[in-house]
């Protein structure tokens, strides 16, 4: 070991020293990266469960929609105008979340892929149409009973293309979503592989400060 003599004492000082600060550098460099990929898992997670509520809203519209027809059926056109003012609000109300769900997703749209707001784009269309089609029955409903049940089978359509939309969407998040939880198990076995090694060397490194200190 006489070569460690030939190091001053300042820099035997600043030898272990600095050696800890690069660890230091490469664990937080991984750590950072895998901050990163956890917060990409979080759009995957939040995305599918906008997705699940849209569909949810949607569906909700449909099945009011189908309420106020029947209720008009059943009654010969001579429901009340406040029972039916009742459906037509939670209609309307199912529509708007279904909506804002909508624009909200859109709104986080640059952490999408292009498939992904290829895919937005074209559901909140489709989301239009369906909302017009609920919203021209709901007024039906209120001024012209008898018209009401022959624009249900319009939204009908409407509502299955949205829904056919909404089931690519959940798929494709499905699939993010597996790949994100994938790369976060390579990240954590990388951080966990790089902490063992920052634990290896912490112990030489104790060693070496130990045989300059001496020389």
């Amino acid at each position: 070991m006489r070569w460690l003599s030939s190091f001053s004492m300042g820099a035997k000082l600043l030898f272990a020293p600095a050696l800890i600060v690069v660890l230091l550098i490469a664990v937080s460099a991984i750590a950072y990266d895998g901050v990163a990929r956890q917060q990409g898992e979080e759009v995957r997670f939040h995305q599918y469960q906008r997705a699940l509520e849209i569909a949810a809203a949607s569906q909700a519209a449909m099945v009011g929609s189908y309420a106020a027809v029947v209720q008009l059926i059943q009654t010969e056109g001579n429901a009340s105008q406040e029972e039916m003012q009742f459906y037509v609000e939670d209609m309307r109300a199912s529509v708007h979340d279904m909506s804002t769900g909508i624009e909200r997703g859109m709104a986080d749209s640059a952490a999408f892929s292009e498939e992904e707001q290829t895919l937005y784009q074209t559901m909140g269309e489709q989301a239009k149409v369906f909302a017009q089609g609920v919203d021209d029955l709901a007024e039906a409903a209120l001024t012209s009973p008898y018209q009401a049940p022959s624009l249900l089978g319009y939204v009908r359509a409407d509502y299955t293309r949205l829904q056919g939309l909404l089931s690519r969407m959940l798929v494709l998040q499905e699939e993010l979503s597996a790949q994100a939880f994938a790369t976060a198990n390579m990240t954590a076995a990388s951080v966990t592989k790089v902490l063992a090694i920052a634990v290896v060397s912490a112990i030489v490194l104790a060693l070496l400060v130990g045989l300059l200190m001496r020389y």
